[in-house]
């Protein structure tokens, strides 16, 4: 179970990787923005990044991530629990 959950994790994390670069793509982007002549400021352009598509891929991708390595966590909490429980029993 935990070696199908690191599977997971491996393929979240590179789906994170993917949502990041797009994300920077997009500021990249906004950062070349011009307003009035001249580029707009880096403030401006996180609030435009922010308020893409790409951002809230990003944002999910990254409580996937967070989710698949906690239930990892728990998971070898347990198979320690039950490792303990049977050495006890012999």
């Amino acid at each position: 179970m935990i070696t199908k959950m690191a599977q997971f994790f491996c393929d979240a994390n590179m789906a994170t990787g993917s949502a990041d670069e797009a994300y920077n793509k997009i500021y990249a982007l906004n950062m070349q923005l011009e307003e009035g002549g001249k580029s707009i400021s880096a403030a401006k352009a996180k609030i435009l990044s922010d308020a893409s598509d790409e951002a809230r891929v990003l944002k999910s991708a990254k409580i996937t991530l967070e989710n698949i390595e906690q239930l990892i966590n728990a998971l070898k909490y347990l198979q320690k629990g039950m490792q303990n429980e049977y050495a006890h029993m012999s």
